[in-house]
């Protein structure tokens, strides 16, 4: 019985020390996300609501033009891949005495969800991607920072607050062109 108790004791420590690291972290993304928005010239609260922080987060990525086009494929996405859950649990339910008549409809809508979701989420990403290079480069900073963005944000949205990172309204023009004009010609 004792076994038992230390046993409870130490998964119990465990997992406050893991709730406080977690809070701790989720607070800290918390501010630096709403430092980023105040660099950017939004009002810092706008990145406490979801989806429309990332409708101005894209818009921070795009100052003018299509922003909501990339914006709305991440809406959709996320909807989508909601609805897919929502939609396979139901169809999961053996209690459904419609379901189970329809099987053949059944399998054909879960593997008509299967691929619609796979495809929704490489849209999302692909736009992910191409939203998270734009805020690099908004910031001065390059592809391989976005790329840090897109598969670390934990730690480069944190960067970007606390780095000397200032947004640019315009984005600086390449200077490859320029490279490739002097190596041909020298």
């Amino acid at each position: 019985m004792r076994g038992n108790s230390l046993e409870l004791f130490a998964w119990t420590g465990f997992n406050t020390f893991e709730i406080v690291f977690s809070l701790a972290l989720s607070i800290l993304l918390i501010v630096a996300l709403w430092k980023v928005f105040e660099k950017a010239g939004e009002k810092g609260w706008k990145s406490l609501i979801p989806l429309y922080n990332l409708y101005i987060y894209c818009k921070i990525a795009w100052s003018k033009g299509w922003f909501w086009v990339l914006s709305s494929v991440c809406f959709i996405g996320i909807l989508w891949m909601v609805l897919s859950i929502v939609f396979w649990m139901v169809s999961q339910n053996s209690d459904l005495e419609t379901l189970r008549k329809l099987s053949s409809l059944k399998n054909l809508t879960n593997r008509l969800l299967g691929l619609i979701s796979i495809f929704g989420f490489i849209a999302t990403f692909v736009a992910t991607c191409v939203i998270q290079v734009r805020i690099a480069k908004k910031f001065g900073k390059s592809t391989g920072f976005g790329i840090g963005l897109i598969f670390l944000s934990g730690i480069f949205i944190p960067i970007l607050w606390f780095w000397s990172a200032e947004y640019q309204e315009k984005e600086p023009k390449s200077d490859t062109k320029d490279e490739e004009l002097t190596v041909i010609q020298g």
